[in-house]
């Protein structure tokens, strides 16, 4: 059940994101600016990492994916249009679906025993999202990373931790 959740969350985070620019898409845009960053885990960039910034005054978020070396253009309403101007607060998630297939290959390879039907089937039954991020770095409490937005924005770093 817990995998199920987890698979939902991360769902919801994606549907957020498109949602955020949808319903940015329209003519009178509030006024915004570009920011771009790299975000690192432990010193190695985070490939695909979802970076959201959350106006702390209230607005459209904005929001950028990682690429091979970590860095991310943020977009609200146009792509790489940047963000709102004003102080925002940051999230980053990663998360990655581990099929029933990986998870059995890994019981194997860690166990050294091969599975009987009865815990095959246990196994096979749920696909598993593993977070590749600390939970912290997820939520706007507890993330502790934070952006003031204005006219010249410095390219963000976000050094992540697993500690």
């Amino acid at each position: 059940m817990g995998s199920l959740n987890r698979l939902r969350r991360g769902t919801a985070l994606v549907a957020l994101f498109t949602l955020s620019a949808l319903l940015g898409c329209s003519e009178g845009s509030p006024t915004t600016y570009p920011v771009s960053g790299k975000v690192m885990l432990d010193g190695q960039p985070l490939e695909g990492a979802a970076v959201m910034l959350k106006p702390v005054d209230g607005g459209s978020n904005g929001y950028g994916v990682a690429g091979a070396d970590g860095s991310f253009d943020v977009t609200t309403y146009r792509p790489g249009d940047g963000a709102v101007p004003g102080k925002h607060q940051i999230i980053v998630s990663l998360e990655k679906i581990v099929q029933p297939d990986d998870l059995k290959t890994e019981a194997v390879a860690g166990d050294q025993q091969e599975l009987d039907d009865e815990n095959e089937l246990a196994v096979s039954n749920q696909a598993e999202v593993i977070s590749l991020v600390p939970a912290r770095y997820a939520d706007f409490e507890t993330s502790g990373l934070t952006v003031e937005v204005g006219p010249e924005n410095l390219p963000l770093l976000l050094n992540l931790t697993e500690k």
